[in-house]
């Protein structure tokens, strides 16, 4: 049976004391100025071919298309988009299929990336190395995860949250990742698919209401 696990975090904040340099900073509030004024939530619909513990980029344009609807209706948030060098694509299909476009930040190197994280309300992000770096700077963050251990791949701070549909522990992913790459079991997406919407929108609103 499959049991949805939406954690409450364990640890005290952590913040790096090095702050993010005045330039990249200074493009990151000047980059969301065209957003109307409201909350800003950024999306990171990471994906990773090599990596079976994500899921497909079909699964991926589906789920973030439907967040983003559910996201403006019921929060009334303003969507940033971020994604990496290989994730333009992805992202880009995400954003067409929006009748109102997102604002977009893809390819940007890691400082621009990390200033606009620090900026926005929340971060939501499949299982990415972008939900750590929300951490250093205390913005909240839900990671989406499949079927790997949460308890060696989650953020870890005061305002990291994750949600996991737990399909069979014994199929789970183990750590150091390079013992699941380029496996073909082809599962991920039967645990993404279990992760409903309404999971995700009521814990936004929950941590919209401690923030």
């Amino acid at each position: 049976m499959a049991e949805l696990i939406t954690n409450t975090p364990l640890f005290q904040p952590y913040i790096i004391s090095t702050p993010i340099p005045e330039i990249d900073d200074t493009w990151a509030k000047e980059y969301l100025k065209s957003v109307p004024a409201g909350m800003i939530i950024a999306l990171h619909p990471s994906i990773d071919p090599n990596q079976p513990y994500k899921p497909s980029s079909q699964l991926v344009v589906t789920l973030f298309t439907e967040l983003i609807k559910k996201l403006r209706s019921d929060i009334k948030a303003n969507i940033l988009l971020i994604g990496g060098p290989n994730e333009a694509e992805i992202v880009n299909s995400i954003n067409q299929n929006c009748i109102d476009k997102c604002l977009v930040a893809s390819n940007q190197d890691i400082l621009k990336t990390a200033a606009l994280i620090k900026h926005c309300k929340l971060l939501i992000n499949i299982d990415s190395g972008l939900g750590h770096l929300a951490s250093v700077f205390n913005t909240p963050s839900i990671t989406l995860l499949g079927p790997i251990m949460s308890s060696r791949t989650r953020p870890f701070n005061m305002n990291q949250y994750f949600i996991q549909n737990v399909q069979d522990t014994n199929v789970m992913y183990g750590y150091p990742f390079y013992t699941c790459i380029n496996r073909a079991d082809n599962i991920a997406d039967s645990w993404f698919s279990k992760i409903s919407l309404a999971d995700i929108i009521d814990k936004v609103k929950e941590i919209n209401t401690k923030n």
